[in-house]
């Protein structure tokens, strides 16, 4: 065969007559023939499939595939009610300044305060630092951060996220991206601490620094006090700081959201990442107590906000500080 002929080969039907190539003197090109045999084989296997092995074939495929995510945790209402009246009403106080330390080796930031001022970070010990604002096109000034914080020693990781109403930070970011190295950073051989960080510092890293409160620092932490306390003496961390001395006990949903505020300030005015650190603490039973319990969610029902509270209304009452009679 001549190589101009295999694709006048391929053309034609399996069941046309060769004879109508027409035969020169040129020799016989053996890699060529083996690739025409070749890929007729594999079509003519393709097509004498029978139904039963391919009704067999979909079953193995459907067999090997991974389970399918766990249903979302409904949303409970008296909590989120809860946890809006508590970030939606004064007082509202500034940090005096950032990253602000929430937990012996976790700190919130924002942009500016955090990775714009390396030096900072050095002078607090952070070995790790999250970015949730980053997009995976970047920035030219977005390269060369990532370059200073690697020659520091720093282990960073960017996450594209969004701060968006009806964004689905936790169930897009969390188990897959954030919490891991959130745990990579806690349990550094000498002693890590991470910097989480967005633009502003107040939706995307508070939603995930909340999550980490709540989750990722409960009963001694990893489940053994006596070792965590005396890990945590060898590497040097705040366990001798009163503000961190109750660490080993495990915090409820608006223990963590109190504790968050008080530190930050203005942080999680999204409302949808409100509902999911909630939709969180439910699927992890961590929301504490009984809704009906005074210290917990006293006087908020688990009925969901009429359809007509739509996130403008929303927004609106948070302006107005009317949360607490639109939601009791």
């Amino acid at each position: 065969w001549r190589p101009c002929d295999l694709k006048h080969n391929l053309d034609h039907q399996p069941g046309n007559d060769s004879s109508t190539v027409k035969s020169t003197n040129w020799s016989t090109d053996v890699s060529t023939t083996t690739i025409i045999i070749i890929m007729n084989n594999n079509r003519n296997s393709t097509m004498t499939k029978s139904p039963q092995q391919q009704e067999q074939e979909e079953e193995e495929s459907q067999t090997n595939a991974p389970p399918p995510p766990p249903p979302p945790c409904p949303p409970p209402w008296a909590w989120i009610k809860a946890v809006n009246n508590i970030l939606a009403n004064p007082p509202f106080e500034e940090p005096a300044e950032m990253p602000v330390q929430l937990l012996p080796w976790l700190f919130l930031s924002d942009e500016y305060h955090s990775i714009r001022q390396i030096n900072r970070l050095l002078a607090l010990g952070v070995t790790h630092v999250l970015s949730m604002n980053f997009w995976p096109s970047g920035q030219e000034w977005q390269t060369r951060i990532q370059e200073e914080l690697a020659k520091c020693g720093i282990v960073h990781r960017a996450i594209a996220a969004k701060d968006q109403e009806g964004y689905d930070l936790i169930g897009k970011h969390w188990e897959t991206e954030a919490k891991p190295f959130l745990l990579e950073a806690k349990n550094h051989h000498n002693g890590g601490k991470i910097v989480v960080h967005c633009s502003a510092g107040t939706n995307r890293s508070g939603l995930i620094v909340a999550a980490a409160m709540l989750l990722l620092d409960d009963d001694g932490h990893n489940g053994n006090d006596d070792e965590h306390t005396r890990s945590s003496t060898e590497q040097g961390q705040d366990t001798a700081n009163p503000e961190f001395s109750n660490t080993n006990n495990r915090k409820s949903l608006l223990d963590v959201v109190k504790e968050l505020k008080r530190k930050r300030g203005m942080v999680l005015t999204n409302l949808s990442f409100q509902q999911q650190l909630c939709q969180l603490a439910a699927l992890h039973n961590r929301l504490g107590g009984d809704k009906n319990d005074e210290s917990i969610a006293a006087g908020y029902s688990d009925d969901e906000p009429a359809a007509t509270t739509t996130t403008s209304s929303l927004k609106r009452h948070q302006q107005a500080g009317n949360f607490e009679s639109m939601f009791q």
